[in-house]
């Protein structure tokens, strides 16, 4: 079964690369890798915290699963599937690994865990919200140029699309 699994992950991401072609021709593919190596810290660190944040939540609210399982850090090491992170670099769409929890453990469970999935969501807000303004600090500062943020945002706008809307699974 896991052998046949792995042959799917591999025709979908070729398929996958095949989608993303255009991209990789339209802007030669020096640029593209320069441009998929900048986006690297921000998909690692965007990651890191969605996961942190549903971890956080539901230990918060008495479950002890995600402590028990190492996944209560912002260490990318607990939360990056590499399959998932490796489909997030070439289609623009992944994943990590998800948050495990056990219901059971909550005082009122339905709203509990509709508050664990909202979590993930919140701290990429928190995330984008901290480093928009960093950004500012460093435009103001004079540290950053705009003609790169403008080809980064261009550019980043379908990875964070597919992150926010892989924050709701």
């Amino acid at each position: 079964m896991r052998n046949r699994n792995f042959y799917i992950i591999i025709v979908l991401l070729l398929v996958m690369v095949g989608l993303n072609v255009n991209s990789i021709t339209s802007m030669g593919f020096v640029n593209w890798l320069v441009q998929e190596i900048l986006l690297l810290p921000g998909i690692v660190i965007g990651l890191s915290f969605h996961e942190f944040g549903h971890a956080l939540v539901s230990d918060r609210l008495g479950d002890p699963t995600p402590r028990q399982q190492g996944r209560l850090t912002i260490n990318p090491g607990a939360h990056i599937d590499w399959i998932g992170f490796l489909c997030l670099l070439i289609a623009g769409f992944g994943w990590g690994i998800p948050v495990q929890i056990d219901t059971r453990y909550y005082m009122r469970p339905r709203r509990d865990e509709l508050l664990v999935s909202v979590a993930g969501v919140v701290m990429n807000l928190l995330v984008a919200v901290v480093f928009a303004f960093l950004i500012r600090i460093l435009i103001s500062a004079g540290f950053f140029d705009l003609r790169i943020l403008k080809r980064l945002r261009r550019s980043s706008s379908r990875t964070a699309s597919a992150i926010n809307c892989l924050s709701w699974a």
